[in-house]
């Protein structure tokens, strides 16, 4: 999980330099996609604007003198905007916690025989047995978790 973290921060970076700098990642993004339309074979100038009307209902309606300008507000920016976001949110700090639980996983516990992972274990299932009671106090029991934790009892005897 350490190294998945510091690969997003990686990413992040990354991501955030070309947020710093739309100019050149949009340059190499038009760059890159008059490359792609000539070996398809589009005949359409893909680097022109879309037109701009008066009022506009579909799209972002940028008055912009080039192309690249457009491209960079309409799509490059708030794309970027988007992802950084996106990452940022999913991978905060105050979500490291919740990674650290994917180490009871049972197939990691099965390799490790130690007695404090089983006691981990252990008191994970009381804290899921706990869970369910509450849930069953509050929607009654016929859920299908509440009954399915019921088999999970007779694993805090042995």
């Amino acid at each position: 999980m350490v190294k998945a973290s510091q690969h997003v921060k990686r990413i992040l970076q990354l991501l955030k330099s070309h947020r710093d700098n739309p100019e050149r990642v949009t340059d190499e993004i038009i760059k890159e996609a008059t490359v792609v339309a000539e070996k398809v074979g589009l005949e359409e100038d893909i680097t022109s604007m879309p037109r701009i009307v008066g009022k506009q209902r579909h799209r972002s309606n940028h008055p912009l003198e080039s192309p690249s300008e457009f491209w960079k507000r309409s799509l490059i920016i708030p794309y970027l905007d988007s992802v950084i976001t996106s990452l940022e949110t999913r991978f905060a700090e105050e979500n490291t916690p919740s990674f650290a639980l994917s180490k009871l996983h049972p197939h990691k516990c099965k390799r490790c025989h130690s007695k404090i992972s089983q006691e981990l274990v252990k008191l994970s299932l009381c804290f899921i047995i706990y869970q369910t009671q509450k849930l069953k106090s509050s929607f009654g029991s016929n859920s299908g978790i509440i009954n399915q934790t019921q088999q999970i009892k007779p694993l805090l005897i042995s």
